[in-house]
């Protein structure tokens, strides 16, 4: 009998039809979990899916090189070595209240291309604040709002759906253009829930956390975006050390689970004057 033809994406019209193909074989092999060798020749189905296929000269220059988010702020000098977020990244800025992490959040919102999705987790979007940062950049404020998906959720409940029903298609059944996806701040909603009250429910918190930020960072993957978000933090003096640096007293929330999602993390610190992030770096840039 002669072997079947696995299907790739050259075979399928649209981005859509072809996730529809992938979520079939995958769901599959779930179906088939704790069957033997019934779910080995199900996993055999996954061949020319995503990750199965070898990424070939991996080190070659690429064809189609993905221009960085540039946001015209020292996070391009932070990020010297491609002079921008580079594209399909996810950053974290952590820091205390106050500590600028809206603000420059706010102003990546300005300078990305394609749609902006940002959700507003604490609340803190306002319409003026945002239209003075426009007008500081030199943007049309049509142009930004037209571009602009604004999301409030109200507890961890309305967060999650947000994130697991994000804009995927345009009208050809295609990925939509999407710059940049923000969360400003990540564990708000779950930090003031009590249905995550006490130790015993710290687990159920730190998967579901996990999991939607892992949502996230494959979703700007798909769509050639970039994932900002920021974090809470608290304060843990360690007494042993008689000096000791902001990082190790100013830990971000949410614990390991938070700490090995991001692709960069960076810790704001407030300081005198126009000093960025408190390494020691000066600009005229006060975002």
């Amino acid at each position: 009998m002669p072997s079947v033809k696995k299907k790739t994406r050259k075979n399928f019209d649209s981005d859509k039809a072809w996730d529809v193909y992938c979520l079939k074989q995958k769901k599959a092999v779930l179906d088939n979990v704790g069957k033997g060798t019934k779910l080995l020749s199900k996993v055999d189905g996954l061949k020319g899916i995503g990750g199965t296929v070898p990424i070939q000269d991996p080190l070659a220059e690429p064809k189609e090189k993905l221009p960085p988010l540039k946001t015209n702020t020292a996070l391009d000098e932070v990020f010297s070595y491609c002079g921008g977020i580079e594209i399909g990244s996810s950053v974290e800025l952590y820091s205390e209240f106050a500590g600028g992490k809206t603000r420059i959040v706010q102003t990546l919102a300005v300078e990305a291309e394609g749609l902006v999705i940002y959700i507003d987790a604490e609340h803190t979007f306002r319409r003026e604040g945002f239209l003075d940062i426009i007008k500081a950049r030199g943007k049309d404020p049509k142009d930004v709002s037209d571009r602009l998906l604004l999301y409030r959720p109200m507890d961890w409940m309305e967060q999650e759906y947000i994130t697991m029903n994000l804009p995927e298609y345009d009208s050809d059944g295609n990925y939509i253009d999407v710059g940049l996806v923000i969360v400003d701040s990540i564990v708000a909603v779950w930090r003031a829930s009590p249905d995550f009250f006490g130790r015993q429910n710290l687990t159920n918190r730190q998967q579901l956390i996990r999991a939607q930020v892992d949502r996230l960072k494959k979703y700007v993957q798909r769509h050639g975006a970039v994932l900002v978000y920021t974090n809470q933090v608290y304060k843990k003096p360690d007494a042993s050390i008689m000096f000791p640096r902001p990082e190790q007293i100013i830990i971000a929330s949410g614990g390991d689970t938070m700490a090995h999602l991001a692709d960069y993390r960076i810790l704001l610190l407030k300081k005198r004057g126009n000093i960025f992030g408190g390494i020691g770096y000066e600009t005229n840039d006060a975002s």
